[in-house]
């Protein structure tokens, strides 16, 4: 018995003694393989197919400027055509020392899963970044739209015309548009990885033509108009529908459409009627008022209820014998806000803040849509004791006052909706009154960080609004009133805000923003689109990184706090989500 305990014994501490040398081995391993790759890029990385692996930064910089010669030009081949883009035109250029920082910061974070798995087994894996690159994209997009004009078809609408008494139909033509999106993930996904192929554009096919069937109908519908008319009034002013403009409202389903009337308002009528209240206001250079500008009431034509009446009175001709219908033109009366009488006491005396933001890479539409804003917000006073409400002074934001198609935020996705833009004016004007040391009564962040309200500024300093849920409300509490001035530089990509008034003693603490608690953006996300070719993947989100942002702010007058607040921005991760074609391939 003794001598069979001491066998075991032997055994078991054999046993032990093999696991610890076993595990002391492999502890030594882990050490010496962190120790060697400590300032190398692990195995099995490899950057647009050149492979890095235990390579230092200079030395992996080095081999891809070696290895890496950027092309002069990039071929496209569109409908049998081929084209050359010139990389300098757009100003293409590599980021080899992003690149080569990407590669090198795989498996760099410092946890278990680092440590002990995903840097040891790096040897039996391949990794194959992209290459980081920089490109004007405005540029891009205005190649891109010199070449859909070289290849695509323009599909024609079907129109209803009229001359001399001679109904003419336009059945339509089909047509392409190019799909853009698919381009320019595809440009750079070459770019990214060198592939020298030709790039092969994909068009969207339109088809809006007309059949036979509804050619007839649409021929008998316009002849019940011929010889009738719809005369609109307003003041001394009047205006004529003839028959050959009512007869282009005709739609195929035996209906009128709304859409094209209300088009024709805001192309034909509107710009005849309505004009802008006129403030008697001062325009102040150098903290003097240089021009005087008398008060004037602003009109603007009710666009929904004039097509309304229109559409219905259509109908009423159509089916009617009556040759013509009257129709007065009712509008929105906004009186000046400041009279003659009062542009010498407003107390409007010198600069109290200012506050700046960039929009560059934006869209044209959204271009246009701050232009507009910011038009609705110069010249803006805020009498004492006011609330200033940026819903209620730019008003309504839709395509019928204006604005065009841009990219917002909206039910927790990025659309293109109404109005994209607006809120560059809105973060603009909360910047404007932080520096100003006004109360906020309102300001909402945005659901996630946007790359605009960050190119001169840290996070947190943005303001989103959308009526009626959100808005930036800012309470005038000096003695005098607030002149808002805005300022669009479309060349250098800028806007700025303005406010004047009477400065007292105030003192305005704003302290920086604090970013923590980063939260990375959640997995991409792909969704099966039956509507899109297979094959064809649309990126319809970009990841963002979420995180909590703060900044104390504190108005003093006095030695006493007239308004505190600390601002907390809470952006959430965004997630990249992607449309994978399981259609008809093209």
């Amino acid at each position: 018995m003794n001598i069979q305990n001491i066998n075991i014994k032997n055994i078991a501490y054999q046993t032990i003694t093999f696991f610890s040398s076993f595990i002391i081995v492999i502890f030594i391993f882990i050490c010496i393989l962190n120790l060697y790759f400590k300032n190398r890029i692990f195995p099995g990385t490899s950057v647009a197919g050149i492979n890095l692996s235990g390579l230092n930064n200079q030395e992996a910089l080095n081999l891809i400027i070696k290895k890496v010669i950027l092309p002069e030009k990039l071929n496209i081949l569109a409908k049998d055509k081929v084209f050359e883009i010139s990389l300098n035109d757009i100003n293409f250029a590599y980021d080899f020392d992003s690149s080569v920082g990407e590669a090198f910061e795989m498996y760099r974070e410092n946890n278990i899963g680092n440590l002990l798995i995903y840097r040891n087994i790096s040897f039996f894996r391949q990794i194959n970044f992209g290459l980081k690159f920089n490109y004007d994209k405005q540029k891009l997009d205005e190649y891109l739209e010199i070449l859909s004009s070289q290849v695509t078809v323009n599909a024609k609408y079907p129109e209803v015309n009229l001359s001399d008494g001679k109904i003419a139909i336009n059945k339509g033509v089909e047509g392409d548009i190019v799909d853009r999106e698919k381009f320019k993930k595809d440009f750079e996904d070459k770019m990214s990885f060198l592939n020298t192929q030709p790039l092969l554009i994909s068009f969207t096919s339109i088809d809006p033509t007309l059949n036979e069937e509804e050619v007839n109908l649409l021929q008998k519908r316009a002849g019940a108009l011929i010889g009738k008319q719809i005369n609109l009034t307003f003041e001394d002013s009047s205006l004529i529908l003839k028959d050959e403009d009512l007869v282009k409202f005709i739609d195929k389903n035996s209906d009128f459409e709304l859409d094209k009337i209300r088009n024709y308002i805001d192309s034909n009528i509107s710009p005849k009627i309505n004009r802008e209240p006129q403030n008697a206001i001062f325009s102040i250079d150098k903290e003097k008022v240089v021009e005087f500008k008398p008060a004037k009431e602003g009109v603007k034509v009710k666009t929904e209820e004039l097509a309304s009446l229109i559409y219905k009175n259509l109908a009423s001709l159509e089916n009617e014998s009556a040759k013509s219908i009257d129709i007065t033109i009712n509008v929105d009366i906004a009186k000046a806000k400041i009279t003659n009488s009062e542009v010498n006491s407003l107390g409007i005396n010198e600069l109290l803040g200012k506050g700046a933001s960039k929009f560059k890479g934006s869209i044209a539409s959204r271009i246009h849509n701050i232009s507009l804003a910011s038009s609705k917000i110069n010249g803006t006073l805020i009498a004492p004791g006011e609330t200033f409400s940026f819903n209620e002074v730019v008003g309504d934001i839709s395509f019928y006052t204006g604005y065009k198609q841009a990219y917002i935020i909206k039910d927790g996705k990025t659309i293109l909706g109404d109005g994209g833009g607006v809120c560059q004016v809105s973060t603009t004007v909360f910047r404007a009154a932080l520096n100003a040391g006004l109360p906020i009564l309102e300001r909402h962040s945005h659901s996630y960080r946007v790359y605009y309200y960050e190119q001169d500024s840290p996070p947190g300093l943005d303001a989103t609004v959308f009526s009626p849920t959100s808005d930036l409300k800012i309470l005038n509490n000096t003695p005098a009133y607030i002149l808002l001035q805005a300022t669009v530089d479309e060349t250098n990509r800028s806007l700025f805000m303005e406010f004047y008034g009477t400065k007292d003693l105030r003192v305005v603490t704003l302290e920086k923003p604090k970013i923590s608690s980063p939260v990375p953006p959640p997995d991409d996300l792909y969704t099966d689109d039956p509507t899109i070719p297979t094959g064809v993947i649309k990126q319809i989100e970009y990841r963002a990184w979420g995180s909590k942002v703060s900044f104390y702010y504190k108005i003093e007058y006095n030695s006493k706090i007239m308004f505190e607040k600390t601002f907390i921005s809470n952006y959430r991760p965004w997630q990249a989500v992607y449309l994978r074609g399981t259609g008809t391939a093209l």
